[in-house]
């Protein structure tokens, strides 16, 4: 989170935040690790993304300078909520259903939209 003109207290407080998540998800990829042993962590696609979003945060951290593609990386790490999809069903399940929606709503939106044109037109 970088903005023009950013106080220094809001860039310590990032850069801190920053270690902070890159530890806590160091210490998750360790014990899952230690729990599910080497193959099988690595047999699922979430824990293999997991790895590489832990490894890039370390590059990140020791490569000195501002360099802005790798901080593109960090955004990678708001992906990781999508794991929770995966063991939440009742939340897929309403996820389902408002994807399905979506048509409809497009349609209704359409509807409306005729409708507020049109009476427009006759109010003139």
């Amino acid at each position: 989170m970088n903005y023009y003109d950013q106080p220094d207290i809001v860039s310590n407080i990032t850069g801190f935040a920053n270690y902070v998540f890159t530890a806590l998800f160091t210490f998750e990829m360790i014990f899952k690790l230690c729990g599910l042993g080497f193959k099988t962590y690595f047999e699922d696609k979430a824990n293999n993304f997991d790895a590489f979003i832990v490894l890039m945060s370390y590059i990140d951290a020791l490569i000195p300078g501002n360099n802005k593609n790798l901080k593109i990386l960090k955004a990678f790490r708001t992906m990781r909520i999508f794991k929770i999809l995966k063991k939440w069903k009742a939340l897929g399940v309403l996820l389902d259903a408002l994807a399905d929606s979506l048509v409809p709503m497009k349609n209704l939106a359409i509807l409306c939209a005729t409708y507020i044109f049109v009476g427009a037109l006759m109010c003139k």
